[in-house]
């Protein structure tokens, strides 16, 4: 599971967490996207948060 890994990288180097995927993801398998830690294409939207 690549985004379990990329999750981990985030809290380890970010110090931040995955908060949560983005529910309505209209016509997202039509966008390119991709990972901001590995630059693989995406499959979701996700929200990257640090708690102070």
């Amino acid at each position: 599971m690549k985004g379990a890994i990329c999750a981990e990288k985030v809290e380890k180097y970010i110090l931040a967490t995955v908060r949560g995927t983005k529910l309505e993801q209209e016509n997202f398998s039509e966008k390119i996207s991709k990972c901001v830690i590995c630059g693989e294409r995406s499959n979701h939207i996700v929200y990257i948060a640090k708690s102070y």
